[in-house]
């Protein structure tokens, strides 16, 4: 588990605005966290990575794309084992997502020149998800608890039990504990 832990990471402008996941040598979130921020910064190994639009690979929204929402951006370097699942989940079966339980300000740090630091430390957490039969296109349902539904989360990675990458956290129905996840099999070929 500290593996999925390494490789997911939240995302910034100035507070954090969503969760990605680098998979190979490719930083995976949701589309509609691009939808209005022309670049934005994770930080991998205390070293900023920007995500801008000279590195971007592709990117859906669901208001350009129905049922799509996915952005893939190329990193410098294969950093992560992490691969990506050949399958759209089914009913009952159970993955576990890698989240962020508190939404955090980044600034510049006073004792690292260039890097920032976060204004208070935050963990990701796991959480067990179950698929549920509920489809739009390549959104698939899942039944969770409400820590994803919180504002930063979308684009956080949903795993199965071997660890393979099956879906990007798009969105949800607050006070339902009803996810949507977008389907590795909408950018699948992008990565490969």
């Amino acid at each position: 588990m500290d593996i999925f832990k390494k490789y997911v990471l939240p995302i910034f402008d100035q507070t954090q605005i969503g969760c990605g996941v680098i998979v190979g040598s490719y930083f995976i979130t949701a589309g509609h966290i691009m939808q209005n921020n022309l670049i934005l910064k994770t930080y991998f190994n205390k070293k900023a990575i920007l995500l801008q639009k000279n590195n971007l690979v592709s990117v859906c929204y669901t208001n350009d794309v129905p049922n799509k929402d996915f952005c893939i951006f190329r990193l410098n370097e294969k950093i992560s084992p992490i691969q990506i699942a050949d399958y759209i989940p089914i009913s009952n079966q159970t993955f576990f997502c890698v989240a962020y339980n508190t939404m955090a300000d980044s600034r510049p740090s006073s004792s690292l020149k260039g890097i920032w630091a976060y204004k208070e430390r935050i963990e990701p957490i796991i959480t067990s998800v179950v698929s549920r039969k509920e489809k739009q296109g390549e959104l698939f349902a899942c039944n969770s608890i409400d820590v994803l539904l919180k504002p930063g989360n979308s684009g956080s990675p949903l795993f199965d039990k071997d660890g393979l990458l099956v879906g990007i956290l798009s969105g949800g129905i607050e006070k339902t504990a009803l996810c949507f996840f977008q389907s590795v099999l909408s950018f699948r070929q992008l990565v490969d």
